[in-house]
């Protein structure tokens, strides 16, 4: 999957490559913290890629708005956060709506 503008950055800078397990969440639930590749509903079938920052029965409040994540979803969030579409825009994502955890950068071969 390739990185589409700076949200990410300085983890993930736009145009890299990244290799996406599909399978890394179906023998295990996903974590704070990890880099996940989803696509949410509400962004018409765009992939985006994000970290973990609020997992099933969190409470999330961010810039005065606050959210109760249900049995099946996460927050998401990008590192750089007045870049980022990410789920203070679109809300929480299910389980369903995850891709898979991102977990190699395959180019630029440099950062590899």
């Amino acid at each position: 999957m390739r990185v589409e503008g700076g949200s990410m950055a300085p983890t993930l800078r736009h145009g890299e490559l990244v290799l996406v397990n599909r399978r890394a969440y179906r023998q295990r639930v996903p974590r704070r913290g990890e880099l996940v590749a989803a696509r949410p509903w509400a962004c018409a079938g765009r992939a985006v890629v994000k970290r973990i920052t609020g997992t099933p029965a969190d409470d999330v409040a961010i810039g005065g708005r606050s959210w109760h994540l249900g049995e099946d979803e996460f927050f998401l969030l990008g590192d750089r956060a007045e870049e980022s579409h990410d789920s203070r825009r679109f809300g929480p994502v299910s389980r369903r709506e995850l891709i898979g955890r991102v977990g190699l950068r395959l180019w630029p071969w440099r950062v590899f």
